[in-house]
């Protein structure tokens, strides 16, 4: 919403679960104190995300161990059969 106060863009707002008819006339926000500013309606889950990030870095560097082998016995096994 600050945002959009910046820039001057018009924004309707409507109470929740309000019974009033709805008049679509827009209303300028005005910058939001720092304070007063809403809060997300969700929290990041920062622990979740970073072990996701450590078990798909763990699954490639796996993957790419097993490729490394493959390529370098390859051939040594290749020669033995």
């Amino acid at each position: 919403m600050q945002a959009a106060s910046k820039l001057g863009i018009s924004i309707t707002v409507n109470k929740v679960g309000s019974d009033s008819p709805n008049t679509g006339a827009p209303t300028t926000v005005s910058p939001i104190d720092g304070s007063k500013e809403w809060k997300p309606t969700f929290t990041l889950n920062e622990d979740g995300l970073l072990h996701q990030l450590r078990a798909a870095l763990v699954q490639s560097l796996d993957i790419a161990a097993w490729q490394l082998l493959i390529h370098c016995y390859y051939p040594l096994l290749k020669e033995s059969t």
